[in-house]
């Protein structure tokens, strides 16, 4: 809003004071010419005042679609974390199954050569208990 200058009023004024007529008009003319683009303390709080309500509300919006996307990003995190939990206890089981195989062949490999050992010393004993007898009969 423009700063109210009433021209009139002031010619009539500047007139009554002494001044011609033509001098008063251009006096006031160039005054309100100069004043035109002046503005008043309250038009400036206004716009002021709309100005701010204006970015209050850009920077509301700009916080709420922050959040926005923080929410969605650590939606995104924790879904990647459970695949990769899931992922891991997949190998871990597979791993543990493999482990388990492992040491079932090698119980089985075990018991093998003990009973082999078994055998080959039972031969051994019956190989000396033949030479043994062996010797007994030479003497």
């Amino acid at each position: 809003m423009a700063l109210a200058f009433d021209t009139g009023k002031h010619a009539r004024a500047i007139r009554e004071g002494g001044v011609p007529a033509p001098a008063a008009d251009a006096i006031v003319d160039a005054i309100a010419e100069a004043t035109d683009s002046l503005v008043t303390e309250e038009f400036l709080r206004n716009e002021l005042a709309q100005m701010e309500e204006r970015m209050t509300a850009r920077m509301d919006m700009g916080l709420e679609r922050m959040r926005n996307e923080m929410a969605l990003q650590f939606e995104r995190l924790q879904s990647e974390q459970a695949n990769q939990t899931a992922q891991l206890r997949t190998e871990m089981a597979d791993q543990a199954g493999q482990l388990r195989t492992e040491m079932a062949n090698l119980r089985a490999e075990m018991w093998r050569a003990m009973y082999l050992l078994g055998g080959t010393v039972t031969g051994v004993s019956i190989a000396i208990a033949g030479i043994a007898l062996a010797i007994a009969e030479l003497f």
